[in-house]
């Protein structure tokens, strides 16, 4: 399980980590799961959060699909996302991904995502947004047949061209045996229909608007065929990183738990050593790691004084701001009190972060990984559900 043969690299990359994080959180971190590894010093740069649209952007009403253009090229499409849930989970194809890609948010903002997950077949990528209100797709509970009218929607030519194309399903592919994945209907649908390529990573739906697949690519014998993910096998997917969640959190309640200082207290993964090089009557650093030194993974949590009050906005504006890799996740609260929940890329390491603000101290869970989206997504997934069961173990006294 999760077994990398990169151990050694790790060990320095925790340490530089840690050095930067817990004892200087304001340079240390740039952000969620990002596609840079190496960031600049140097002035501060906006924070990856909202970033004012061009004038010619159409206010189109809010649909369950959102444009991804270029950063720094606002009238640039890349494709098209789609909308999971009402709080930021958007999937999309690979090829629309880019450095930097930033999604159009209704309402005239632009976030620059966090990459979750890859699944390299069918082509897929999660993608997250720390956002609250956005309208989701509505699954369909049928499987439509070969013959049936769909509707194509996505973006064409700029950002705030929102089309809607009709199209015909031409054929269904039975999903192939995979015990990981249990697809219950189609695994994919080749559909006829005449689409720009700014539709790539948007919606099938079907004649009551629900949502039936993702346009993931064209088909390489005909122009006017797209090959779509069925919604059986996004649902199996979601599912499965769901199951992954339960399963550690039933593991953790038999977790040893650790104080921080008389305030809060937190659960380890069973079988992990602990260690606490420093601790004070207002701080504590605590770092733990897996006893199989292959496990490319390490813990650590701290417990400082907080230099930046409880406002999120300006909590994220000072330690986020300037590090291109940087991606905040999800701004929520834990046990009531503001959580924000970030990754970032860090000499070649993964380090997923969440802050939780007290008035008076600020707690930071660190979860630093060899492993990476693009190139280990079934051990980016096992790890960053571990450190979801770790974080949802957090507790006030």
């Amino acid at each position: 399980m999760l077994i990398s043969n990169a151990a050694g690299l790790l060990a320095n990359v925790f340490r530089t980590a840690m050095f930067l994080a817990l004892l200087g959180l304001g340079s240390a971190f740039s952000g969620c799961a990002g596609f840079d590894s190496d960031d600049e010093a140097g002035s501060p740069e906006p924070t990856p959060a909202m970033t004012p649209l061009s004038n010619d952007v159409v206010d189109e009403p809010q649909v369950p699909v959102v444009p991804i253009r270029a950063t720094d090229d606002p009238d640039e499409l890349l494709g098209t996302a789609v909308v999971l849930t009402s709080d930021g989970l958007l999937i999309t194809t690979i090829d629309v991904l880019a450095d930097d890609g930033e999604v159009l948010l209704p309402g005239g903002s632009a976030l620059e995502p966090a990459l979750v997950s890859f699944w390299p077949d069918p082509g897929l990528a999660l993608l997250k947004v720390p956002v609250s209100d956005l309208q989701a797709v509505e699954m369909s509970s049928i499987r439509p047949a070969e013959g049936d009218e769909v509707v194509a929607t996505g973006f064409d030519g700029a950002p705030g061209s929102l089309g809607r194309i009709v199209g015909e399903i031409r054929e269904s592919l039975e999903p192939t045996d995979d015990a990981d994945r249990r697809v219950r209907g189609a695994s994919e649908y080749r559909v006829t229909a005449h689409l720009p390529d700014g539709f790539l990573g948007g919606a099938i739906f079907d004649d009551d608007d629900r949502f039936v697949g993702v346009i993931t690519e064209r088909s390489n014998d005909e122009d006017e065929v797209f090959i779509t993910a069925s919604h059986w096998s996004v649902m199996s997917w979601l599912e499965q990183r769901e199951q992954r969640l339960e399963r550690l959190k039933e593991e953790s309640m038999t977790w040893e738990r650790q104080e921080l200082l008389d305030t809060w207290s937190i659960r380890y993964p069973e079988g992990w050593s602990l260690s606490i090089p420093s601790e004070s009557d207002d701080s504590m650093r605590a770092e733990l790691a897996p006893a199989d030194p292959d496990v490319s993974l390490q813990l650590a949590v701290s417990v400082e004084p907080n230099e930046y009050g409880t406002d999120t906005e300006e909590f994220i504006d000072e330690v986020f701001s300037g590090r291109s890799s940087a991606r905040v996740w999800t701004v929520d609260e834990l046990e009531g009190k503001p959580l924000v929940r970030a990754s970032i890329v860090q000499e070649g390491a993964l380090v997923d972060v969440a802050y939780v603000l007290e008035e008076e101290r600020l707690i930071a869970v660190l979860l630093t990984s060899g492993y990476q989206v693009e190139s280990d997504p079934a051990q980016v997934d096992e790890a960053r559900a571990l450190f979801d069961a770790v974080i949802q173990s957090l507790e006030r006294n």
